[in-house]
């Protein structure tokens, strides 16, 4: 009898072999699916937990908030840039300025959570500690030292966001917050600044806290209700203006959150969601006092125009604007402002400008911000083309208007080519005059030539000019923004308006008490001596005076004590009226010393050689004077009465063309080719030594 064998034959072993392959095979696959399938759920439970945890985040800080926001109400700047970010990743050192809001507009909508600032974590004293305690406004309106608790609260925002495909918690808190001497309370400040991850600013002292991956902009919403029972929405808190939403916002208690995540977990899209009803526990019965608006700036612009702007200041809703001239009382420019700049039109050249800004809310108003400018006597004119300065002896192109709203321009210009009737410079809407008006004046080779001013601030050079140098300093007229009703008189012996865009006869006597004629004329009956116009008593000169005029050519013009305006039987054409003078009735003429053989002309009634300086600042001549020595000085004005460069105006003599020349030293000349008589009647300019 054979013993017992042990094992497989080979046959059993074929048999057998791939039974326990594919056994050891499906057990292997059992194995790796019940793994997917417990990895699959612990990535759909961290899912789930973290959008739990989101919400409980929220729910936390609402509780501990104050009142729920529009919009941030701790204004960004370049010092505390902590602004909404779209890209929190990018590397940015500036940080962001870009306001956050609970509705989708610019940005996407935000949570946006007012809470007191704390001397420690409120939810999270340790034990026996002396528990977290609320920081005061230092100031506002009792030190440190009084009872500060009555002070305004000091407030800090929490914001929730979505950028990034993420939900982020920002922590926004004023630019001061790590100054002790600014609040009450405490010495520290438990809240700190953070910004976006990338954010390098140096007033970021954290980063956002990521709360929720894979939530889009449209898986984050939120609804408020007046109070935690409330089963009817507040609309009117997600529309409207930021002032209206910020409005009905006071009056809510609640909020409804939900959140939704997304997360690919093998293969498949897995998506969690949440939903609670937040309910604030604080309140704060009314807004704390703005702050007092920072870093005021004042830019002069168009000649005497300021541009102010100031920083957003913390707790404003709108600002208001005050101004007084050269120390006088204070005006109100402007209130209820929402934007940080205004425009001040008010001023004149040389004016001392000193504005007030005051940030105010419903519950009151921030002290004054102030800051005083002075406006520059003369502005630039910005010449056109080739047109320049014509050498540093000569005035420079500038305007000036003085506070009787009279301007001034002078200026000795060249070009190296210029068409008549192109432009040389354009004045800003306050200097332009209230229709077109053209003037004589003076050009190479002591000529007459015209140059015309438009009702749009145009200057444009005119016929008889020579590019070579060409005066701009006897332009003198009223400007369209003074605030006077010109006089329009009764033309006679057939002169008529010229018509179109050209300014028609009127006069008008401003503040200073001087008076100025402009208009442009036709037709007419040119002998000399014909009445143009009346001009009532009050306002006629006490002498009979000579002005220079212009149409084709040169002409002049008289104005009697008697009458008015008068023709001196020369010119045709377009006739100029644009002159100005003092009236008898005006004092405090001064008599000029005439030198090298100069005198008063012998004849009765003409002007008697005199000068003054008007209440608004510019120095008039007058007189009629013959027989000295042409390019000798007439006279020499004393300090005080004297232009800053040489002027060169035009004035008729004996009839005719002629310069007079007004120097930085006083002395005035004339230049021309008679000194029958010469006339200085009308001659005007601001002085400067």
């Amino acid at each position: 009898m054979r013993g017992l064998q042990r094992g497989f034959t080979l046959v059993e072993v074929l048999v057998v072999a791939p039974i326990i392959i594919l056994s050891i095979g499906a057990f292997i696959a059992l194995v790796i699916t019940l793994t997917g399938s417990t990895l699959e759920s612990r990535e759909a439970s961290v899912l789930q937990y973290n959008v739990q945890d989101a919400i409980d985040r929220i729910d936390e800080d609402v509780r501990l908030s104050a009142r729920f926001l529009a919009k941030n109400d701790i204004a960004f700047s370049s010092t505390n840039p902590q602004g909404y970010n779209a890209n929190p990743d990018t590397p940015s050192s500036t940080g962001s300025t870009t306001d956050f809001t609970n509705i989708s507009n610019a940005t996407p909508q935000a949570l946006i959570l007012k809470q007191f600032a704390y001397t420690a974590d409120p939810l999270r004293q340790a034990a026996g500690g002396a528990g977290a305690q609320i920081l005061y406004l230092n100031n506002q309106p009792n030190s440190c030292s009084g009872n500060y608790r009555l002070n305004t609260p000091l407030y800090t925002n929490v914001v929730y966001f979505v950028a990034g495909n993420a939900l982020w918690r920002r922590v926004v808190v004023p630019n001061f917050y790590n100054n002790p001497l600014t609040y009450c309370g405490g010495t520290t400040f438990f809240q700190r600044p953070t910004c976006a991850p990338a954010t390098t600013h140096t007033f970021c002292a954290a980063s956002d806290t990521k709360l929720l991956d894979g939530i889009s902009e449209n898986d984050f919403n939120f609804t408020y209700y007046n109070s935690a029972n409330a089963v009817s929405p507040n609309n009117a808190a997600k529309t409207g203006t930021d002032a209206a939403r910020d409005t009905a916002l006071q009056n809510v208690s609640s909020v409804q959150v939900s959140l939704t995540a997304r997360k690919n977990i093998a293969g498949r899209e897995t998506v969690k969601s949440t939903e609670r009803r937040a309910t604030r526990l604080n309140s704060v019965t009314s807004e704390p006092r703005p702050f007092t608006p920072a870093s005021i700036t004042m830019a002069v612009v168009d000649g005497s125009d300021v541009d102010i702007s100031w920083q957003s200041a913390s707790y404003a809703s709108v600002y208001d604007v005050d101004y007084r001239l050269n120390g006088g009382a204070w005006q109100s420019a402007a209130t209820n402002l929402t934007a940080t700049s205004y425009k001040l039109t008010e001023a004149i050249n040389n004016d001392t400008v000193s504005v007030r800004v005051i940030a105010r809310n419903n519950t009151g108003s921030s002290t004054y911000a102030t800051k005083d400018t002075r406006i520059p006597l003369w502005s630039p004119l910005p010449l056109e083309g080739t047109w320049t300065r014509y050498s540093s002896n000569y005035s420079p192109a500038m305007y000036s208007m003085t506070s009787a709203g009279f301007v001034v321009i002078k200026g000795m210009i060249k070009a190296s080519a210029a068409a008549q009737g192109s432009t040389i410079a354009q004045l800003p809407a306050k200097y332009q005059p209230t229709g077109r008006l053209f003037f004589g004046n003076t050009t190479n080779s002591n000529a007459s030539s015209r140059v015309d001013l438009w009702e749009d601030g145009k200057i444009v050079f005119m016929d008889g000019g020579n590019t070579a140098w060409y005066s701009l300093d006897s332009i003198r007229y009223t400007a369209k923004s003074a605030p006077y009703t010109r006089t329009t008189p009764t033309l006679l012996n057939g002169f008529t308006n010229y018509g179109g865009a050209w300014a028609p006869a009127s006069y008008v006597k401003d503040s200073a008490g001087r008076v100025v004629i402009q208009g442009l004329l036709a037709n007419g009956t040119r002998t000399n001596g014909t009445v143009i116009f009346s001009i009532p008593a009050a306002s006629r000169p006490s002498q009979y005076m000579h002005f220079p005029s212009r149409s084709g050519t040169f002409h002049h013009l008289g104005i009697d004590a008697t009458q008015g305006l008068l023709a001196k039987g020369d010119g045709t054409g377009a006739y100029s009226i644009n002159v100005a003078y003092l009236p008898g009735s005006y004092s405090g003429w001064i008599n000029l010393p005439l030198s090298n053989g100069w005198a008063n002309y012998s004849g009765s009634g003409f002007t008697t050689p005199q000068y003054t300086k008007t209440s608004d600042g510019v120095v008039h001549l007058k007189g009629l004077v013959a027989s000295g020595t042409l390019g000798a000085a007439i006279a020499t004005l004393p300090p005080g009465y004297r232009p800053a460069e040489r002027l060169l105006m035009q004035t008729p003599a004996a009839g005719a063309h002629s310069r007079l020349d007004v120097w930085a030293d006083g002395q005035i000349t004339a230049h021309g080719a008679s000194n029958t008589w010469v006339s200085l009647d009308g001659i005007s300019f601001i002085p400067e030594s």
